[in-house]
């Protein structure tokens, strides 16, 4: 990402954290990310797509592992998630808690596993998608979260499991 779409996703992470999505503006993110409108406009059409772009953008980078090995595995790709959800706990907490992120972020996981996963049943995809959601979602409003390899081991052990199994 560009430094521009950088101050404004860490704009977004910070002003997401003290209020809730319908009162985030686009002055507001411009301000909190110290650039003027129009170079918010050459980059977003609005709020929502820095919100999509964006945090499509950030997860694509944590799942790929930050070019760490040429094979990420689900374990690893699972704690570099929930550490990113750690270090922005108070803003996924709210946003997920409100439904549009939820949503986001959940079309984002089953876009990921199909493109993992190509061959796998549909209703499995989602099913696994709904279960790291669901894991991440309590991980962040957890006052005192589990490490978050232990929860990812834990998490991709029951993923390989339960999607993997076969009749």
């Amino acid at each position: 990402m560009t430094r521009t779409k950088d101050l404004l996703l860490s704009a977004l992470f910070s002003l997401g954290a003290e209020r809730p999505w319908e009162r985030i503006t686009v002055a507001a993110l411009c301000r909190r990310a110290r650039i003027h409108r129009s170079t918010f406009y050459d980059s977003f059409e609005g709020k929502e797509d820095l919100l999509d772009r964006g945090l499509t953008a950030h997860f694509d980078l944590l799942v790929a592992g930050f070019g760490a090995g040429p094979e990420p595995t689900m374990e690893g790709q699972l704690v570099r998630m929930l550490d990113h959800g750690r270090e922005h706990r108070q803003f996924y907490h709210r946003a997920l808690a409100e439904g549009g992120i939820r949503t986001l972020l959940g079309e984002y996981l089953v876009r990921h596993a199909r493109e993992a996963a190509p061959g796998m049943d549909p209703g499995l995809v989602r099913l696994g998608a709904a279960a790291i959601l669901e894991a991440f979602s309590s991980f962040v409003a957890a006052p005192s979260p589990e490490p978050a390899a232990e929860v990812a081991r834990t998490l991709a052990r029951f993923l390989a499991g339960g999607l993997g199994a076969k009749d």
